[in-house]
């Protein structure tokens, strides 16, 4: 097959930074991460619960069993046994959960330890089965499989908005948030902030001399894509769509069937510059969960 020119030119944007929490650490997270991202999105992933019959303490420690429910089918997942502090008895440790069972309260009724290790004195504490399943996924399944309900952006005008700001007000969230209370009570809402980082590639052919174009005109194209760098807010705009043409989720409606498409301003540049190729790397790998998969009812 021939070559439109002797060099071509493609964008290849990649996660360079990410983060994925549950939304209502959106807040929390606003006060303490300053990076800069770019893209987010809003995932759903079966919600966990406390095993009322199956949780409970003894001398040597708690045992912890969590269950959710997808599609009607229900999946244990038994916790390896844990201790508070090696010189507390654990069977003085009072228990309270309540329906739904999401949380459970845990309480220390040990006067003597109390004394000894004032560094718990904290008591009660509250704890939530779904941040306990996401600590210790990496020991409960091999991959955690989110549902994207949306994906955007949070570039703004100029690169002065993130996706932690543009979420704390974002309409589309509120909407999942209520339909996940009144629709999806089996659902949790996670939150998916990228960083991305663009490289400009390259290939060469000077060897076939079988090109559509001249070799002026090739010359020139070269010219035309090194003196006009990607840029930022269309990095952003391009990455957004072919995610969201990607995977099609249910709350969004721009650019499902309609990407790449010649007519959007927003990735002008890249019809402007005769791009021939785009592509976008997702790492899904964290240092402090189970590998993350994405789905869509698309893909």
């Amino acid at each position: 097959m021939e070559r439109k020119y002797m060099a071509e030119a493609g964008l290849n944007v990649y996660t360079s930074h990410k983060t994925l929490i549950p939304v209502e650490n959106l807040q929390e997270l606003e006060s303490i991460d300053k990076r800069k991202y770019h893209i987010y999105s809003i995932l759903s992933y079966p919600q966990m619960y406390f095993s009322k019959e199956k949780t409970y303490t003894d001398n040597d420690g708690i045992s912890i069993c969590l269950f959710s429910t997808n599609n009607g089918v229900e999946t244990e997942y038994v916790l390896q046994k844990m201790k508070i502090h090696d010189d507390l008895n654990h069977s003085n440790i009072l228990f309270n959960t309540t329906y739904p069972y999401v949380s459970l309260e845990i309480e220390i009724n040990d006067n003597a330890f109390m004394q000894l290790h004032p560094e718990f004195v904290v008591n009660p504490i509250t704890i939530y089965a779904h941040d306990l399943f996401f600590s210790y996924s990496y020991q409960l399944v091999s991959k955690q499989e989110y549902e994207v309900l949306c994906i955007g952006q949070s570039y703004g005008k100029r690169g002065e908005r993130t996706a932690i700001t543009r979420l704390s007000s974002h309409p589309t969230l509120q909407t999942i948030l209520t339909d996940c209370q009144s629709k999806y009570s089996d659902k949790h809402i996670y939150l998916l902030l990228l960083e991305v980082t663009p490289l400009l590639n390259m290939t060469f052919d000077g060897i076939s001399k079988k090109y559509t174009k001249s070799i002026e005109e090739s010359d020139k194209h070269l010219e035309d894509v090194l003196q006009n760098l990607p840029e930022e807010q269309q990095i952003v705009n391009i990455s957004e769509a072919a995610l969201i043409n990607y995977f099609k989720p249910p709350y969004n409606k721009n650019f499902i069937e309609n990407f790449p498409n010649k007519s959007h301003k927003g990735y002008k540049q890249y019809f402007d510059l005769d791009y021939n190729c785009f592509s976008f790397e997702m790492d899904l790998e964290f240092n402090y969960c189970a590998p993350v998969q994405l789905y869509s009812s698309s893909n």
